[in-house]
């Protein structure tokens, strides 16, 4: 990638202004080098790739890629992350349901949120705030009143509903991986329950009826994971011993584990059996299973949603639905709460859950563990985890 090297020790950050500002600088100029360089071999590849080396060439293109994204990802630590002078000028405030942070740092302000806390000066002072679990926008609606707000910690892992409410200058920080299992589980658990019928069999239990029906096995099945991220990944660990074949998109393709992009669905999506959506919520992802990508579905297919509703077109899959040519089995809808005259609710081939796919006894000690390693890098001036930038 070019005569010069990087040092990850250019990243390391002290307490110290001056050195941290001269370290960061440094490591930005670095990192920008081999970035440049990267862009320029990349280019080159993908205008000369002979056919009769394309997998080397694909395999050099991979790592180059891997650069890519870890020099943002450095870069974005480092440009993100605020300076901290002294312990003194910190004010960390963490929900009552993590109050033992308190003990874990005895040493740090940890400031105690209580439910329905009335504002203080102490809310004010803050300058690490995480909102409570699940309180979306109503949870951060107090932040403009924190003039030295640094850092909000929240505690899921999409960020749509609050990203565009957090003021120039604060980094936001997601829960990427703490609700990766949970998640996974309510994934397989809903294509499991559809595609056995299980919704069925509950209401014939309710009717003290024995009702036999035969269903198809989710063995030998295709399924297509829309969405690859940790959640994404989870899933497919998960469904590795239910012999399906699995087949991974994402917004970009890559080789290796071979991914394939958004701009090959429209040839993926008539061989699934199963789609399962796990994208984040962005401009492109919404509303992106519409008419037309519900109609591409096989008759008899299922589409499990565990990423947000808005992903889905409501109307058209209602439309879909009531066909009967296809399935569905969603944790998520739009809108949420799905309101009583939703025609969703009296579909058969519809299994609903009230997004719940990521509340479960798992949830605390990830969140915690989490939590505890933020908060002691912020407490350190190290680079924060799971800085988030742009859309997700």
């Amino acid at each position: 990638l070019g005569s010069r090297s990087v040092s990850t020790n250019s990243l390391i950050v002290k307490h110290s202004w001056p050195v941290t500002q001269c370290r960061y600088r440094l490591a930005h100029a670095r990192l920008g080098h081999v970035r440049n360089r990267s862009r320029q071999l990349l280019s080159i590849i993908e205008s000369t790739a002979p056919g009769p080396k394309r997998l080397l060439w694909c395999v050099i293109r991979e790592s180059l890629l891997q650069v890519q994204r870890a020099i943002t990802s450095w870069s974005i630590s480092a440009s993100y992350r605020p300076c901290v002078t002294n312990i003194s000028s910190m004010q960390i405030t963490v929900p009552a349901s993590f109050a033992q942070l308190a003990e874990k740092f005895p040493e740090l302000p940890i400031h105690i949120q209580m439910p329905d806390e009335p504002w203080s000066e102490q809310l004010a002072a803050t300058t690490f705030f995480v909102p409570h679990y699940m309180s979306g926008r109503a949870g951060i609606s107090n932040i403009t009143r924190m003039p030295d707000l640094e850092v909000v910690q929240i505690l899921t892992a999409g960020v749509d509903n609050v990203r565009d409410a957090i003021p120039q200058g604060v980094t936001l920080c997601n829960a990427k991986g703490v609700h990766d299992a949970s998640t996974a589980e309510m994934a397989v658990a809903l294509t499991l329950a559809s595609v056995r019928g299980l919704n069925r069999f509950q209401d014939a239990q309710r009717a003290a009826t024995w009702e036999r029906h035969r269903y198809a096995s989710l063995a030998d099945q295709s399924v297509l994971l829309v969405g690859y991220g940790s959640i994404g990944m989870a899933i497919e660990e998960r469904l590795r011993g239910f012999e399906v074949q699995i087949t991974r998109v994402a917004r970009v393709g890559r080789l290796l584990p071979q991914v394939f992009g958004f701009d090959e669905l429209d040839d993926l999506i008539p061989t699934a059996d199963v789609i399962i959506l796990v994208v984040p919520l962005t401009q492109e992802t919404k509303g992106m299973v519409n008419d037309h990508f519900l109609g591409l579905m096989h008759d008899g297919a299922l589409l499990v949603n565990v990423a947000r509703g808005p992903v889905i077109e409501t109307e058209a899959l209602v439309d879909a639905l009531q066909t009967g040519r296809i399935r569905a089995a969603l944790d998520v809808t739009d809108p949420e709460p799905l309101p009583p005259e939703s025609p969703l609710w009296m579909l058969e081939n519809c299994l609903i859950t009230p997004h719940v796919g990521g509340d479960t006894n798992a949830y605390y000690p990830r969140a915690l563990n989490l939590l505890t390693r933020n908060i002691d890098r912020y407490a350190k001036g190290l680079p924060l985890l799971n800085v988030v930038a742009g859309e997700y």
